[in-house]
């Protein structure tokens, strides 16, 4: 007769349903703005409600980390890409650049949220500024975040362009709710029309 420990209960466990993802997003123009949570909140995946609107899947996100790489610059040229954390109550604005001025290596840059910043904690969708980017088009911007799904949450609506098909899941832009003006493109995702 064998021995077991334990109360023989089932054991506790996280019943959120938390997942890691590296996103990836190709800028098609040269872009310098902020990053707002609810982008990052889109970039996880809607599904369209109706021909004009879509809900967010996931109820809150947390950014773990940011790596961009430029184009190579032209001869004679330069490439610059930078990201920079904003400024908040006791937070100085932080910023993290790379520059090249060749034809075979691009400017990189990879880094995470400094500690205990809005950058750095759990976001819902309340339209924060997470963070803030400077990059010529055609560069490669990977965005790895934890994100929780909904649970029977009111789910955040984000409003896409005209022509969504209801219940479709997309996945949004890097730096816009809207396709109109969008310039960093997820990719091999389908993105939000």
């Amino acid at each position: 007769m064998s021995r077991r420990r334990g109360t023989g209960n089932p054991s506790q466990l996280n019943a959120n349903i938390e997942l890691s993802h590296k996103f990836r997003f190709l800028s098609t123009g040269a872009f310098s703005g902020n990053i707002q949570d609810t982008f990052l909140l889109a970039m996880c995946g809607v599904v369209s409600t109706t021909g004009i609107s879509a809900a967010a899947i996931a109820q809150s996100v947390k950014l773990q980390s940011v790596e961009v790489w430029s184009p190579v610059s032209a001869q004679g040229a330069t490439a610059t890409v930078s990201l920079e954390w904003p400024t908040g109550g006791q937070n100085m604005g932080r910023e993290v650049s790379d520059t090249s001025a060749s034809v075979s290596r691009v400017a990189h840059i990879k880094c995470k949220p400094p500690k205990n910043t809005i950058s750095s904690f759990w976001n819902s969708g309340a339209g924060v500024n997470v963070f803030s980017l400077n990059i010529p088009t055609a560069s490669i911007v990977d965005v790895t975040v934890n994100y929780v799904l909904n649970d029977g949450n009111a789910a955040p609506t984000l409003v896409v362009s005209v022509g969504a098909t209801a219940g479709v899941l997309t996945y949004g832009y890097l730096d816009s709710l809207t396709v109109a003006g969008a310039l960093l493109k997820p990719v091999a995702l389908t993105p939000t029309p």
